[in-house]
């Protein structure tokens, strides 16, 4: 019986190391591959060529009418180039931008883009400048690999400027590499804002129906002298208190007005998401309930 027991504990002594290296290799090896957000992406394992150059196409049109907008400049800078790392490839900010300290493993966000924006316009880096055709498109060919800014610095009339982007070169798509890069900004007319009367407007309007009835009332029954000099003295009185309470009241309503337009534009800040935990999480549970499952059979034996 003893000796029995004795094998036992060996064997499960023997067993739990071996799980226990299992469960850590498989660990390291999810977080190896899950944090490599930054790498470059390959289409069906293809790599691509850094040799290569391309194109970076934008043409813009109206959401509602769907009609070419010409007119207006784009400015481009290439952010990052596109070099080879110990796992792959990955972005590394170009001269220009070295001092960034942005993280470039999400493209998409906008706090990376603002602040890119920024850091473009406080260090005063030249960028490349096309003009808008009368078809409201923008090419700039021979185009290196490699992550390029792209901002609208003059608009069409009419229009709102797009909102700025980073755009890779080369792009993946289902079919491998796409070094001619085409992209279409979203393009929309300011709001129509209407425009309410001035406040000296409204005054006169308001005190010539005042002043005319307050000058008949008084001048029945007196002299032309004495109706004169009533008529002034309570007209001025009456265009004073009501130029005051209108003018009152416009302000307060401009003033909500203006409070819910500010409201209505904030806009919440992008965050970024975590989704390595869950894979990572869900094998370890996996891994976890094996060792338990294969000490509990080995009690029993």
């Amino acid at each position: 019986m003893i000796r029995k027991s004795t094998e036992k504990i060996q064997k499960r002594s023997g067993l739990l190391p071996s799980l226990l290296r299992a469960v850590t290799l498989l660990t390291v090896t999810l977080l190896a591959a899950t944090l490599s957000g930054s790498m470059f992406a390959s289409a069906d394992n293809e790599m691509p060529d850094l040799s290569r150059t391309g194109s970076i196409t934008l043409t813009l049109t109206d959401d509602d009418t769907g009609e070419a907008i010409p007119g207006g400049t784009i400015a481009i800078w290439k952010v990052a180039a596109l070099v080879s790392g110990d796992t792959g490839f990955v972005w590394q900010y170009t001269e220009d931008f070295s001092d960034c300290t942005e993280s470039l493993d999400y493209l998409e966000s906008t706090e990376l883009i603002d602040a890119l924006v920024s850091y473009a316009e406080e260090k005063g880096l030249e960028a490349k400048e096309i003009s808008i055709d009368s078809e409201g498109t923008a090419v700039y060919d021979g185009v290196s690999v490699g992550l390029y800014l792209i901002v609208q610095t003059q608009t069409a009339e009419g229009y709102e400027p797009f909102l700025s982007f980073l755009v890779s070169v080369p792009c993946e798509t289902s079919s491998g590499w796409t070094y001619d890069v085409d992209a279409t900004p979203k393009m929309e007319p300011p709001a129509e804002t209407t425009t309410e009367p001035s406040t000296e407007d409204t005054t006169e309007l308001s005190t010539e129906g005042e002043t005319e009835s307050e000058s008949t009332s008084v001048t029945e029954g007196e002299t032309e002298s004495e109706s004169t000099s009533s008529t002034e003295g309570e007209t001025e009185s009456e265009n004073t208190s009501a130029a005051e309470g209108e003018t009152e009241s416009e302000n307060t309503a401009a003033t909500e007005s203006e409070t819910e337009n500010e409201t209505e534009s904030a806009t919440l800040p992008q965050t970024g998401r975590l989704l390595w935990p869950i894979p990572v999480l869900a094998v370890l549970g996996v891994l976890f309930f094996a060792v338990g499952r294969v000490l509990s059979t080995a009690d029993k034996r």
